[in-house]
Order: structure tokens, then sequence, then C-alpha cells
């Protein structure tokens, strides 16, 4: 576990190691993943969650929707390089699914309404690359993707009223 958080923290580590401890874990089981699973994955996913909620936690204090939008992305492709590297293809939808969770479900209300850099201000500066981002993120994880979906609509309704009573849009 210790080597996982080092490479999350930007350390280079020896990945062909902890793919064949992970290997020999699942030959202990007797070719069952029971032992990894329990002794090793249980312990993963937490780590994964403490570790990405702490993170998350603090970096959407400090930037903007832009930002953060921008780590969440290059943190899900490590994930992904990380769990298709050397972790057990088994783990991947499970430690993918908690980070998605930490980092896009838990702020997807405040990441949408951010005043300077949220979806509206977005929006109005024709951010397309940026509401892009946003979606592909968003579209992974039900709850955001609501969530984004109902900001949109009130966004439009609002607009839309705003024309109708001839207001300046």
């Amino acid at each position: 576990m210790a080597e996982i958080e080092k490479e999350r923290n930007g350390e280079m580590i020896e990945r062909i190691y902890l793919q064949k401890v992970i290997e020999m874990l699942i030959e202990v089981g007797m070719q069952s993943k029971r032992i990894y699973e329990q002794e090793f994955e249980s312990l993963l996913i937490q780590q994964t969650r403490d570790y990405y909620r702490n993170e998350s936690n603090h970096y959407i204090t400090q930037n903007s929707c832009n930002d953060y939008l921008a780590k969440a992305n290059t943190r899900l492709n490590e994930e992904q390089d990380r769990v298709n590297s050397y972790l057990h293809p088994s783990s991947y939808d499970k430690v993918i699914n908690e980070f998605l969770k930490e980092y896009i479900e838990n702020h997807a209300t405040t990441l949408l309404r951010m005043e300077n850099s949220g979806l509206i201000r977005m929006l109005r500066d024709d951010k397309f690359h940026q509401i892009k981002l946003m979606y592909s993120l968003f579209k992974r994880c039900p709850a955001a993707l609501d969530a984004l979906k109902l900001e949109l609509k009130q966004y439009i309704i609002s607009q839309g009223q705003k024309l109708v009573r001839n207001e300046n849009v």
C-alpha cells in the first residue's frame, strides 16, 4: 500500500514488483482471488477512498472548476494506468468508481455552481472545451450527470424566460 501511495504522490516505484506480489497473492489463494480481495483489494479501495477524499477536498478549495477538472482527468488517467499495469483486472471498476465518487460525484454540485468558473460561467464564456471535459467526467457518475442536466435545464429555462420578457440576456 505504501508503494501505491508513493506513486500517487508522484514518486517512481518498481511496478513489476507490485505486479509480482499481486500475482503471488492470487497463486497462494490457489487460483482464487479470495486472499487478494480480502487482504489487499479491500485495503486498496479504502486507501483510494481516503487518499482522493483528502486530496479532492483540499484541491477544490484552492482551484477553479477548470483546474479541478483538469486535475481530476489527470488523476483518472493515472489510476487507469495503475490498475492496468499491476493490479488484477477485477479491481479496475472498484478502484475507478471509488476515485470517481470521491473526486467527481461528491463535488459535482460545487463544481457546477462555482461562481467564476462553474458551468454557467463556461456557457457564458463559450468554454466548450471545458464543458466537454466536465461532461466526459460527469457522465461516468450517474448522480453527477443528473446534477449537470438539472443545472443546464435551469439555465436554459432562465435564459428563455429572460428572452420572453425581453430582458438583456
